[in-house]
């Protein structure tokens, strides 16, 4: 099934060759509906997407409801998947399992990070993409209002509320990278300001779009833009663990090793190697973390693999203070969590009947062959039901090697 991404323009001459460069491996057609753009965008739409369609609009404002109804428009005409973005919105993330075939009319919401900076005498590297060199943000999680979901979808029925954003989202295996306030140079903050004089006065006195127009007069200046943004700083993070899960390569893969010691172990010899132990190595990728007290700290679906060597026998099975607790368990929940579905969580522990199960008397979590098919494998998982445990796997192997029990699930 074919996939076309729609997009409407006004003198986008600085930020067009990164968007163009980017979804043209995404997309077999793209269709650029243009404002009546007076720079070079309309050159460099053919020089790096000669094939793509590029037709005025009829519009001659960003009139927020013409805009949309001319989007719906160009969508009706043609098949397959589609998706208006903006030139400032990026797709990213594991779309191309989503770009196939699909017998039944489909819709992915797709949630966004927006990217934060201030910097207008900065500059920005035309050889790298945007989110390598700008890696703080706001993300969909802390604040889903700063920029809702957009549509990915092959349903020709659709309707837009103005703006053609979504309230919820259905599918975080892809994501928007969105930089319209990511003003990190000249360019950036030019582009920004200049989208004023395209609002109509329809739109100006019902509100729409106003961060475009903010300011004494309804006009935006660099110093109202910044105290614009300056509002919704303390939302922004790093957003590095997520530039990484969506944007690595294919062949690129992640192992987090838990109790790490000075050297994080890599049985599956992961292209990138984390460690988490009780102090921190940034030279090796370690962070410090105590996990019988706190959870893992790195973001949901973003490990190939999790090891545990000579670990969980560490963890405690039950605490009291300050409250009855399963450490265990919620360990258990939490390698679930920061494996991508299919990922591998491996366990190499002294384990019952032997010896070396017992005789370090900081061994609290006795483990045997039993634990992990009885409590955490899809088919029976009691730790669901009786301890509260959040996640599924499923044992793909479980060997001894002398006392030490092997064990392999996969996050179903």
């Amino acid at each position: 099934m074919t996939a076309t991404v729609i997009s409407h323009i006004y003198n986008e001459e600085y930020i067009l060759p990164w968007w163009l460069e980017h979804h043209k491996k995404i997309f077999d057609h793209g269709i650029i509906i243009d404002y009546a753009s007076t720079d070079r965008s309309l050159e460099i739409i053919k020089e790096i997407c000669p094939t793509w369609e590029v037709v005025q609009s009829k519009n001659a404002e960003f009139n927020a409801m013409a805009v949309d109804v001319e989007v719906l428009e160009y969508e009706r005409k043609i098949e397959g998947w589609r998706i208006c973005l903006n030139v400032t919105e990026f797709l990213v993330g594991d779309y191309s399992k989503f770009l196939v075939d699909s017998i039944r009319s489909t819709q992915h919401l797709i949630p966004t990070i927006t990217f934060w900076d201030w910097n207008p005498d900065g500059e920005l590297d035309r050889t790298k993409l945007l989110w390598e060199q700008k890696k703080q943000g706001i993300h969909y999680k802390t604040d889903f209002m700063a920029r809702r979901a957009r549509s990915l979808h092959n349903v020709k029925t659709m309707t837009y509320d103005v703006g053609r954003h979504f309230p919820s989202l259905n599918n975080e295996e892809m994501m928007i990278f969105h930089y319209a306030n990511c003003i990190a140079s000249k360019g950036m903050l030019d582009r920004r300001l200049q989208i004023q004089t395209k609002v109509p006065e329809h739109d100006r006195v019902r509100g729409w779009g106003s961060h475009h127009y903010h300011g004494p007069n309804g006009v935006m200046t660099a110093e109202t833009l910044k105290e614009l943004w300056s509002k919704d700083l303390p939302k922004v993070t790093d957003c590095s663990e997520d530039i990484i899960r969506y944007t690595k390569e294919p062949d690129e893969t992640y192992a987090l090793d838990l109790g790490c010691g000075e050297y994080p172990k890599n049985p599956f010899k992961a292209k990138h190697l984390y460690g988490i132990d009780v102090r921190d190595d940034t030279k090796n990728k370690i962070t410090k973390a105590d996990l019988v007290i706190e959870p893992i700290p790195f973001i949901d679906n973003f490990f190939d693999y999790v090891t545990a060597h000579d670990f969980i026998e560490h963890i405690p099975r039950l605490m009291y203070s300050p409250n009855r607790r399963y450490p265990f368990v919620e360990l258990m929940s939490e390698i679930w969590r920061v494996l991508k579905v299919g990922g591998k969580f491996y366990s190499k522990t002294p384990a019952f009947p032997h010896a070396a199960a017992f005789w370090d008397p900081t061994h609290v979590n006795i483990i045997t062959e039993q634990t992990f098919p009885f409590y955490f494998d899809n088919e029976r998982m009691w730790a669901k039901e009786v301890y509260g445990f959040k996640g599924q796997f499923k044992i793909e192997s479980q060997t001894w090697d002398g006392p030490h029990l092997l064990s392999t699930l996969v996050k179903c």
